[in-house]
This record gives structure tokens, C-alpha cells and sequence, in this order.
């Protein structure tokens, strides 16, 4: 899968690239109450070495982790807006009371 999303941001294109993975891909990612980037099971929560291709991406949006995070690296905003997990009903109830199902991205 990591090949494939690196093959198909290098074709390049003339809009914005958008890449959506299940897996973070850079550690800033990960960094957040229920992963610590310094864990040793870290590299089970984001990809590695992929900043040559998240600086050719306009946005990639991911999930795997259990809270929102939204890290800009260069000119990527790398965004993760789960609802929340059985065990974390605080994200799930905090996302209902903001009312986050009508977030939009603009492209």
C-alpha cells in the first residue's frame, strides 16, 4: 500500500493531491494521550520515512489513531478527525457536541 500511494503522488498532478491512508504517516501524528511517539510499539502507529511524499501532498487524512490531530509538515496539512472508540466515549461526545459531522475541507 505504501508503494502504491508513493507511485501515485509521484505521477504528480495539475490539482490538489489528497491521499488517505488508515496509517498516519509521519510520527507528529502520533503524539497525542493515547500514543506516545517514543512508545516502543510506535512504529505500529504511523509510517515512517514517507516526508519526501507528504511534501508533495496538499492533504492526507488518516485514521488508526484515537483522537483528532491536525499537524501541518511543509505545506501538507495531515488531518485525523476519528469519532471516538468503545472506551473513549469523551471523544465521541465531544465530536457530537461540536457538531464536527459537518466539518468541511475545502480544496
Amino acid at each position: 500500500h505504501r508503494k502504491f500511494i508513493c507511485d501515485e503522488i509521484d505521477k504528480g498532478w495539475d490539482g490538489k493531491i489528497v491521499v488517505v491512508s488508515h496509517h498516519p504517516p509521519h510520527e507528529e501524528c502520533a503524539r497525542n494521550k493515547f500514543h506516545q511517539a517514543d512508545d516502543p510499539l510506535a512504529p505500529c502507529y504511523f509510517n515512517r520515512d514517507l516526508e519526501e511524499w507528504i511534501e508533495k501532498a496538499d492533504y492526507w487524512l488518516h485514521g488508526h489513531i484515537h483522537n483528532w490531530s491536525h499537524v501541518k509538515i511543509g505545506k501538507c496539512q495531515i488531518i485525523a478527525k476519528p469519532r471516538g472508540y468503545i472506551g473513549h466515549q469523551t471523544c465521541a461526545y465531544e465530536y457530537d457536541l461540536m457538531n464536527r459531522d459537518a466539518e468541511i475541507i475545502e480544496l
